[in-house]
């Protein structure tokens, strides 16, 4: 869990409901752990530091390239790619998890701040919900294929369903 206050990322022991240690890491804002469970990629606003699951250490970070702070971050389902949400560029930055390098910018109409990024079960698209607008994007031209319309000053979260035919965006205005 990220704790941007303490400039820490707190790992928790799910069966026991219980804080086991803290990984120093200034300013998380976002974290995502790899399918493997082997990485943790941690948005920490200059950049994305990546964490060895095994230590707890950070290993690397992950350099953006003309974008600003980022703010949430997604792994693709197999593990080749992050997204991470700029606000600063109204933009998704695209990274290659093996090389670490940035490939690609998506930018987003709306400059809105984000309240998240996900990724569908299947792949694609990618959701990126900023405030009254649900942007999906599709990995294969990281491009914006569609925006969902959800209503002014919209605070949402998004779910992808297991079955992968439908997603529930669930808004405090608006369920579509």
């Amino acid at each position: 869990v990220a704790n941007f206050t303490a400039n820490v990322v707190s790992v928790i022991d799910a069966g026991a409901n219980a804080v086991i240690t803290t990984i120093p890491i200034s300013g998380p804002v976002d974290v995502v752990v790899n399918h493997a469970g082997t990485r943790l990629y941690v948005a920490d606003g200059t950049g994305i530091a990546v964490v060895d699951t095994a230590t707890n250490a950070v290993v690397d970070a992950i350099t953006p390239v003309g974008l600003g702070a980022l703010s949430a971050v997604a792994i693709s389902n197999d593990d080749a790619r992050l997204y991470a949400w700029s606000s600063a560029n109204a933009a998704v930055g695209v990274f290659d998890v093996a090389t670490k390098a940035q490939i690609g910018s998506i930018p987003i109409a709306s400059g809105f701040s984000t309240n998240g990024l996900a990724v569908h079960p299947s792949g694609a698209p990618i959701y990126l919900s900023t405030g009254a607008n649900v942007a999906l994007i599709d990995p294969a031209t990281d491009t914006v294929s569609a925006t969902v319309q959800l209503g002014p000053s919209a605070s949402i979260n998004g779910v992808a369903r297991p079955d992968e035919t439908t997603s529930k965006l669930k808004s405090h205005r608006t369920h579509i």
